[in-house]
């Protein structure tokens, strides 16, 4: 039988997990505003065009990532 530890994080540990986080976000969310003007302007689409690409891409990684059936294959434990 496996024995569990648990150990709780201090403030700072908790803090510094937020903060590496937030800078991750920060740098992604970036990327998506300059993505969507990239669609509007380069490719000369509407902005609720650009926002439905990004919806549906957003929705199929929520619902296929959610191990229903996205990892079902011979690789599932190839990657770690």
């Amino acid at each position: 039988m496996a024995e569990h530890f648990q150990q709780k994080l201090s403030f700072a540990e908790k803090a510094g997990y937020s903060a590496a986080d937030a800078a991750a976000n920060f740098v992604f969310m970036t990327m998506i505003l300059f993505q969507t003007s990239f669609y509007t302007d380069v490719f000369g689409i509407t902005a609720g065009a650009a926002a439905a690409i990004l919806m549906i891409a957003r929705l199929w990684d929520a619902f296929c990532r959610s191990d229903c059936w996205y990892d079902r294959g011979p690789y599932e434990y190839a990657l770690g």
